[in-house]
């Protein structure tokens, strides 16, 4: 099912400014499972003591702890394995949130090294209680390279990172896909316009220079559990003017997000559609 957008002026959209840093994060108490990958927390790689509350709601924060020498870092290698959180020893990894029952880690041990909580059992790599704070002491020897944590619990709903994939088996709907889209663009549900079960997001890409180029930037603030349905190809907007559309699928849950743009005056606009496919 091909939907075509309706005309700009139609939609009403708000045309702001547009980005992810603004430390804006999901309104309001989100309970479930998140996945938190290293290389999308915003470190610089060398990074030492890093830390982020990431949205929803969690905060990480890695911190050098009884070692004299060697701090923790988020460091990016050439491969994929390679981009990760680093903990060596004596180092400590603190996660915070309004409360968390479990964490599976996926990482690789350097010289059988050991993560110790402070509270809760830690079984293989999956970490199992009831807190809001867990400290995990590392031993006396080696290090833990950690690429991602899949964390179930409750979030205060804060945090300027994007939105992760949450469980492919979870139910999403239209406002909760195109309220995450708002928050990866740093905008409010408030800003989210509704044609009968469609919702629609506008913003202005400051400083494109083409509509291919503001397209392929409004991927980027999509949710990660998203999957691409058709490569950017060129359409024709109802208005006459040319522009670029391209189209997302949460195929689970029946919903489809198309992206497009358009020039309004001088200013490159991206616009998000999410709708269900009956």
């Amino acid at each position: 099912m091909k939907k075509l957008f309706l005309l700009p002026v139609l939609m009403g959209l708000l045309l702001t400014g547009c980005g992810n840093d603004s430390g804006q994060g999901t309104s309001g108490p989100v309970t479930g499972t998140f996945t938190f990958e290293m290389p999308k927390m915003g470190w610089k790689s060398g990074q030492e003591n890093p830390t982020v509350t990431a949205d929803p709601g969690l905060t990480i924060k890695a911190e050098q702890g009884e070692n004299q020498s060697a701090a923790p870092k988020y460091w990016e290698g050439t491969d994929a394995e390679d981009k990760s959180l680093r903990l060596y020893a004596l180092n400590t990894l603190t996660l915070s949130a309004s409360e968390i029952t479990k964490i599976e880690f996926t990482y690789t041990i350097k010289d059988s090294q050991t993560m110790s909580p402070s509270v809760g059992t830690l079984n293989g790599t999956i970490w199992s209680g009831s807190a809001s704070k867990i400290t995990f002491t590392l031993g006396s020897k080696g290090q833990i390279r950690i690429t991602e944590m899949k964390v179930t619990g409750t979030f205060s709903g804060g945090g300027s990172t994007p939105v992760g994939p949450v469980d492919p088996g979870d139910e999403r709907t239209v406002a909760s896909v195109a309220n995450d889209i708002a928050t990866n663009l740093s905008l409010t549900s408030s800003d989210i316009e509704w044609e009968q079960d469609d919702a629609y997001i506008g913003c202005v890409l400051d400083g494109a220079t083409s509509l291919e180029e503001t397209c392929l930037e409004a991927i980027t603030y999509l949710p990660d559990y998203l999957e691409e349905s058709e490569a950017p190809t060129a359409g024709q907007w109802d208005n006459g003017d040319d522009g670029y559309f391209t189209t997302y699928v949460d195929e689970a849950n029946s919903i489809e997000v198309q992206i497009g743009t358009y020039l309004d005056g001088s200013d490159y606009v991206m616009q998000f559609c999410v709708y269900y496919v009956y």
